[in-house]
């Protein structure tokens, strides 16, 4: 047996340098527990459905790394892991009875508080260590289970998927018809997750779930949620379209530079072509 080569670096929650343990985004048993395809970087932006599986490396464990320290992996998920969970197969349990076409208010019970703390968690794996060090406010709203609300500028937006693609990004600059859009997204089937930063989301239908932050940790509610069913048909972070639309989209990316210096984002912009027979 292959004995895993231990994985050093800086936790993404709480700044410990040392061993990181694997974490799961989204949690194992939400649907996360079987091998992935995995694309990193600019040759993601490039991949769409239509074109084919992808050539990435392969992931037995499901999508995740080695992000969060042994500690902040334990407690988070023993905190919100598992409520993340229920909430995970109520939301494939509305899929399956609504034939894939959602289109009323379903009725989810859930802890709002603890279900909106692991979606954050998730996004301190999904973006570098700086979102913690420029923002300690965030970071002591998942470590500090009785904190709330969600601490501003940070709205926090959910939606559905059945696509057979995940797309996980960290905080990206979006244009969109000159409109820009500065955001954070995790998609894994049931769900996809946005985190916008003084930013509205890239998407109008989306349902923000900010409003769970005003919950204390042990409230148990019954929250009624017409949650949009959108495609995932390319890996550009934002784009919610068919695969034919994709075929239409012209997407460009480039660096993003403040004063002619890069600051480690990306804008991403892409317009619609006409038909051809416009």
């Amino acid at each position: 047996m292959m004995r895993r080569r231990r994985q050093d670096g800086e936790c993404r929650l709480c700044g410990f340098t040392g061993k990181l343990s694997f974490e799961h985004v989204p949690p194992r048993k939400a649907y996360n527990d079987t091998a992935v395809k995995v694309l990193d970087g600019l040759p993601a932006l490039d991949f769409v459905a239509a074109a084919g599986p992808p050539r990435g490396r392969t992931s037995q464990r499901g999508a995740g790394d080695h992000t969060l320290c042994e500690p902040c992996n334990s407690n988070t998920g023993a905190w919100y892991g598992s409520d993340f969970i229920i909430w995970a197969k109520q939301a494939r349990d509305v899929l399956v009875a609504s034939n894939g076409s959602p289109s009323i208010a379903y009725p989810y019970h859930l802890f709002p508080l603890r279900v909106l703390k692991q979606v954050v968690a998730m996004f301190f794996s999904q973006n570098p260590p700086t979102l913690r060090r420029s923002h300690p406010a965030l970071a002591a709203f998942v470590l500090e289970p009785g904190t709330h609300p969600l601490p501003t500028p940070f709205r926090a937006f959910a939606f559905l998927t059945l696509s057979d693609y995940s797309r996980h990004s960290a905080f990206s600059l979006m244009v969109a018809d000159g409109v820009p859009f500065f955001f954070s997204e995790i998609t894994a089937p049931p769900f996809g997750f946005v985190l916008t930063m003084g930013s509205p989301p890239p998407h109008r239908g989306m349902v923000e779930i900010t409003q769970f932050g005003r919950h204390g940790y042990d409230d148990y509610e019954m929250c009624f949620l017409q949650l949009p069913l959108l495609p995932i048909e390319c890996a550009v972070p934002g784009v919610y379209a068919s695969a034919a639309e994709v075929a239409r989209l012209k997407i460009e990316h480039e660096p993003h530079q403040v004063a002619g210096q890069p600051t480690g984002l990306r804008v991403v912009r892409f317009r619609e072509d006409p038909p051809a027979d416009s």
